[in-house]
């Protein structure tokens, strides 16, 4: 199931570096945990996507960074992709 849709567009990796307040394109969650991704830049050639991250059980752990969206898609969390 892609999690980036072909028709969005999203700027791509490094285009809002430096921007105080970035634009959130696409926000991710798992419907079977407390994890959500705000994307703000993606690669589509790599697949790759670069945002903030974060747990809402463990605040602490919120960061910015790469994540690879294969993976997020490979992800099966109780049976449900």
């Amino acid at each position: 199931m892609p999690l980036i849709p072909s028709g969005i567009q999203i700027p791509s990796l490094y285009e809002q570096d430096g921007v105080e307040d970035p634009t959130v394109f696409i926000k991710l969650f798992t419907p079977c945990s407390s994890w959500t991704w705000l994307i703000t830049e993606y690669d589509p050639a790599d697949n790759v996507a670069f945002g903030f991250a974060y747990d809402a059980t463990y605040p602490e752990g919120a960061e910015l960074g790469y994540v690879s969206i294969t993976e997020l898609e490979s992800l099966r969390l109780r049976g449900i992709p």
